[in-house]
């Protein structure tokens, strides 16, 4: 009895060139310099990019070392950019989508900071009367996609919180052709 058959390489491929990789400080892993399109897999963030434009989640950012200085993948830059204003539910209640009204424990996704000497963070926003403050920083490792919630209305979310959420979903459709 013989093993299973192994793929054999044809003939005439020749290997191509090989492509340097770099460290991405957000997800922590070595990509390649290159996307297969010959474009950079590098991307330089922005202000924008890391934090949700209200003072109070800027100064906290700020003060967890968020700063727009770093370089990171395109896998990276693109989820960064999803996730910032994302409403979340605490973990022990995992969310339901489809859920109408906001909860009073329901926090908002207002910055992330990339790491270069610990894990990218994931910093999560409640209020306190009118001002934001961080009420979680979660690993970007440990992120449960499941908390996210979608409300249809503010129900008990904090108006803080719903006012920014809002801001950001006006951003959205704006965008959106």
């Amino acid at each position: 009895m013989t093993g299973p058959a192994t793929p054999r390489q044809p003939a005439n491929v020749v290997a191509g060139p090989g492509v340097g990789r770099w460290h991405c400080p957000c997800c922590g892993e070595d990509v390649s310099r290159l996307l297969p399109n010959g474009m950079l897999n590098r991307h330089p963030l922005c202000p924008a990019d890391i934090w949700l434009p209200h003072p109070d989640i800027e100064t906290a950012a700020r003060e967890l070392g968020a700063h727009p200085d770093h370089d990171v993948c395109l896998g990276c830059r693109d989820t960064l950019r999803q996730l910032l204003g994302t409403l979340l539910v605490p973990a022990e209640e995992r969310a339901t989508p489809l859920e109408s009204r906001g909860r009073v424990d329901t926090g908002l996704i207002g910055a992330v900071v990339p790491g270069l000497s610990h894990e990218t963070l994931i910093l999560v926003f409640d209020a306190d009367d009118s001002r934001l403050g961080i009420a979680e920083a979660i690993p970007l490792s440990q992120f449960d996609p499941r908390r996210m919630t979608y409300p249809d209305e503010r129900g008990a979310i904090a108006v803080a919180v719903w006012a920014v959420y809002q801001r950001v979903l006006e951003q959205v459709r704006a965008e959106t052709p």
